[in-house]
């Protein structure tokens, strides 16, 4: 397999390919990872992404993209094509960004969250570069998604709530904004009803 790194937006939009071609072998919806390369794009230098994909015969086969922030990497987006899963290209790809994390400082590399019922495969992936005696640490995910229609419809409903309540909240301060503005004969006279003589 042959390997390039780097922060070209060239890499990015190979492996926002391949993560269309994850999504639709795996069947599931994700977020679109070329809005991640036009953020890439924006960044100064400093804080470009980075970006690791393997290629057999020509053809990328997996790619993984990492943001290093202080001492931790996050993982921005990861994919592999039906051609790299036996050449196990993903180890391939993460064990270079982590290579990569370490010569520049980092020490941790956060694969985020997975479900070990609903992705028991990625699951067993993430779960081997732990290290030995590792724990397994669970943490409440970014973006939750709950399973059963029930579950969704309250999050969902939740979300609507919370987005009501803040513009509601605003709108209110702007009320409160302009009534404190007024002084206090304007007050008197929008409160005190009008007498026809």
């Amino acid at each position: 397999m042959e390997i390039v790194e780097g922060s070209s937006p060239e890499i990015l939009d190979a492996i926002d390919d391949l993560f269309i071609q994850t999504q639709r072998r795996k069947g599931f919806r994700a977020f679109d990872s070329r809005t991640l390369t036009k953020v890439h794009r924006a960044l100064p230098d400093g804080m470009k992404m980075h970006a690791v994909m393997a290629s057999h015969n020509g053809e990328p086969v997996a790619g993984v993209v990492v943001s290093l922030l202080g001492d931790t990497a996050l993982m921005q987006n990861s994919a592999t094509a039906e051609a790299g899963l036996p050449l196990n290209a993903a180890f391939l790809v993460h064990w270079k960004a982590m290579q990569w994390v370490k010569a520049n400082g980092g020490k941790r590399y956060d694969l985020h969250g997975v479900n070990a019922q609903a992705n028991p495969g990625v699951h067993l992936f993430k779960r081997g570069f732990a290290g030995k005696g590792e724990e397994e640490r669970v943490f409440i995910g970014t973006f939750e998604a709950p399973g059963p229609m029930l579950s969704r419809l309250l999050v969902e409903g939740g979300q609507t709530v919370r987005t009501l309540a803040a513009t509601c909240t605003a709108q209110a301060s702007q009320m409160m904004a302009m009534a404190m503005n007024k002084g206090p004969a304007e007050r008197a006279d929008a409160t005190t009803p009008s007498n026809p003589a």
